[in-house]
């Protein structure tokens, strides 16, 4: 008889429980046997091997098997699943946004060409006229980002307690994500802020 630490035998959505393991004579339905990492480019000679001897000794029951990290990986294969589904849903939404970003910041900067032209001309410099064309765009990222978080933090909450064990969700992955997400942003509508800023005033002031 021995005892061990508790192992997890299923995935992470049940709790660990209480398990035994027994020797009976006529119900051994199957066993585990170790294989040298060290030797893994044996272990098609190996398997031959046990199943040579398997069938010399159960010669009525077929011989199957297979690995437990790969049992492992099916107890998640669903999370792994829906986390791609997930990455590239996200990766899509984020590149259809900064689209439309871009494009936001084009109208606004073709809108207000004549005032960054009046603005260039009585001495704005670079940063002054990137500054007034992303201050709205901020303001709505920030706006955007305080919606949003509440509801990234149930949908995750909710999400996490289908797990037994699992992390607690701190205020700073909201944090973090923000302030990725105002980053991206403003990169987006920086580069048409840089463009903006390079334009000649004469073109955008014919009349005035």
């Amino acid at each position: 008889m021995a005892v061990v630490r508790d192992f997890h035998q299923q995935n992470y959505r049940s709790r660990i429980g209480p398990s035994i393991f027994m020797n009976i004579n006529g119900e051994l339905n199957f066993v585990h046997i170790k294989l040298a990492k060290s030797r893994r480019e044996e272990w098609d000679k190996d398997i031959l091997m046990i199943r040579n001897t398997w069938n010399s000794i159960y010669s009525n029951v077929p011989f199957t098997y297979k690995f437990y990290d790969e049992t492992i990986a099916n107890l998640y294969k669903q999370d792994r699943n829906s986390a791609k589904l997930i990455s590239v849903a996200t990766c899509t939404t984020i590149f259809i946004s900064c689209l439309g970003l871009l494009g936001l910041a084009t109208l606004t900067a073709f809108q207000r060409s004549k005032e960054i032209g009046v603005r260039k001309v009585l001495g704005a410099n670079v940063a002054a006229i990137i500054q007034l064309l992303s201050v709205d765009f901020l303001v709505l990222m920030l706006i955007a980002v305080t919606i949003a978080s509440p509801i990234a933090w149930w949908a995750t909450n909710t999400w996490l307690q289908d797990f037994a064990y699992h992390i607690t969700i701190q205020w700073w992955m909201f944090a973090v994500a923000g302030s990725g997400a105002v980053l991206i942003a403003l990169l987006t509508v920086g580069v048409q802020a840089v463009k903006a800023t390079h334009a000649n005033p004469v073109n955008s002031l014919p009349d005035e």
